[in-house]
């Protein structure tokens, strides 16, 4: 079964479901579909197209 959404993790593993309500595990969720699937941070979506999570970024990190 492929997995190319936030809730088809969630589905299946029940990652954000705890009480911080994906505070903590989110992000490194969208990073691990995003490696699988070799595929962009922005296109990994919550469960629908056109669901973006990352929609840019605000700050780029240079190393500091």
């Amino acid at each position: 079964l492929p997995v190319t959404s936030v809730d088809a993790i969630k589905r299946r593993t029940r990652a954000g479901m705890g009480r911080c309500q994906g505070g903590f595990c989110l992000f490194q969720v969208i990073d691990e579909i995003a490696k699988e699937n070799k595929i962009s941070l922005f296109d990994v979506n919550k469960d629908v197209a056109c669901s973006e999570i990352y929609k840019y970024y605000i700050k780029q990190n240079k190393g500091k």
